[in-house]
């Protein structure tokens, strides 16, 4: 099994990191939202994706802090008052 994901990591990496360097532009949170990508495929299991590359793709990119809400973003002030 090692080396079946170790397979797929070198194969699979450097096109993951590709896009969200280019939405980011964050060398250190393109690397981060790649390898969160590889941690939540790894919990959910290779056997059960079928679409590895395209879901690695969408996971990665929805792990960039860009992708979530601005009320989630660290240092963000939260709603606003009214």
């Amino acid at each position: 099994m090692i080396d079946r994901w170790r397979e797929v990591y070198e194969r699979e990496y450097p096109h993951l990191l590709r896009a969200p360097l280019a939405i980011g532009r964050d060398p250190v949170e393109a690397e981060d939202a790649a390898q969160e990508a590889f941690v939540r495929a790894h919990q959910t299991g290779l056997d059960t994706i079928e679409k590895l590359p395209t879901w690695l793709l969408v996971v990665g990119v929805g792990a960039l802090p860009e992708a979530l809400p601005v009320e989630m973003r660290e240092g963000s002030l939260g709603p606003r008052c009214r």
